[in-house]
């Protein structure tokens, strides 16, 4: 397989990806911190960054 196909195949999954988090209700959040340390709200379910933590959320978080 060439790499123009498999990039190919990774533009439709992010396609696919970005649908299936367009449509999500994101009911179930939780704050999480990404591999360069920054702290963001993600739904647990599709795994889309919801929003930014408030310097009292990010207390909470990091007095875990």
């Amino acid at each position: 397989m060439d790499v123009s196909k498999l990039n190919e195949k990774i533009r439709n999954m992010q396609k696919e990806i970005k649908k299936i988090q367009d449509e999500c209700g994101h009911k179930d959040e939780k704050i999480e911190m990404d591999e360069k340390g920054s702290v963001k709200w993600i739904c647990i379910l599709c795994k889309a960054i919801t929003s930014y933590p408030t310097q009292e959320e990010l207390k909470n978080f990091f007095d875990k």
